[in-house]
Formats: structure tokens, sequence, C-alpha cells
């Protein structure tokens, strides 16, 4: 999936997703809701549909207008915005939930997913396939992997690994090495 592109002209996003990113963004918040008006995305009251391709086409102004760490944050943002079930407890069951609360803000077509996989006693590999940048994904595990660290763990480490490419490049997908 390439980045900043919608892998189905019918995908949406609901805009409690959106909100999600406006409520990031301090004081760029403005500018990114004329941003968002532009593309025809002017009602943001929860239960509201908009392509994927129309905030994707917003977004992209985003990381230019306010760099990465903002980006980082909106990402932490929406994560901080997801209910869990309660039996999700632990963060590798947080992790293995993440694509179940990712697809929830979308329908209609492939958003991207983001695959978690256990690849030893402490630690795991997400793949991520969709369209946003991967700040926004650092921001988002960071955000999950610090609200279920376990207890008798200091740190979470949260790798992006080189050897299977990035989307900032043009490449489909990233993957990050998540330790803990």
């Amino acid at each position: 999936m390439a980045l900043l592109q919608s892998l189905s002209r019918n995908v949406e996003i609901n805009s409690t997703a959106i909100n999600s990113l406006v409520n990031a963004l301090g004081p760029f918040k403005r500018n990114a809701i004329k941003l968002l008006e532009m593309q025809g995305i002017d009602d943001l009251a929860p239960g509201k549909w908009y392509p994927q391709q129309s905030f994707l086409d917003a977004f992209i102004h985003i990381p230019r207008k306010v760099g990465d760490r903002t980006v980082e944050k909106v990402g932490a943002n929406l994560a901080a915005s997801l209910r869990f079930p309660s039996d999700i407890d632990t963060l590798e069951k947080a992790l293995g939930y993440i694509n179940v609360a990712y697809q929830g803000y979308y329908k209609n077509g492939d958003s991207g997913n983001y695959k978690f996989r256990k690849t030893g006693e402490r630690e795991c590999s997400m793949f991520c396939s969709s369209p946003y940048p991967c700040a926004f994904d650092r921001g988002a595990l960071s955000e999950i992997c610090n609200r279920f660290k376990p207890a008798d763990s200091n740190l979470v480490v949260i790798e992006h690994s080189k050897a299977t490419g990035c989307r900032q490049i043009g490449n489909f997908a990233c993957t990050y090495i998540i330790r803990w």
C-alpha cells in the first residue's frame, strides 16, 4: 500500500478517528479543520463516515507542517481513545487486538492491516500495512505498549525493522519489532 494512498477507493473512515487526529494537533487544529473541509469533511459529529482518500488527502499536509513528533502524538491520541474489551489485559493481547480496533474505524473495503506475531518470550513483530506514516504507527504502538506494559518490565522498545522495508520509501508495509 502506498503511503497516504487508500488501497480501495470505496473505503470510508469514521469521524471518531478523524476527531482524534484533529484533537491531537493543538495550535494547528484550526488549520487541520480547514484542510478537512477542503476535502469535503465538514461535519465531525459522531457516526459520520467519509472517504478514506479524502481524509488522507488532508492528512498529507500534516507531517509537512507540524513534523513527525506531532504525527506520533496523533497516533498516540487515537490509540489512547481506544476502548479495549475487559479480557484484553496483557500487552500481547492488546497488540493482537489492534487490527480489530483499527478495522472498527473503517468500512467498505480494505483499509490496511496490523498483524501481530509473537516471536519470543518477550518479543513480537507488528506488520503494518495501513496508508499512514511510520510516525503515526510509532505513536499508536507506543501508547498501547505503555498502557499494557507488564508490571515486571521497565521498558518497552519499539524498533522499526529496516529488513522488511518501509512505506516511507515506497514499500507495501512496515514491520516493527517490540521487546519488553
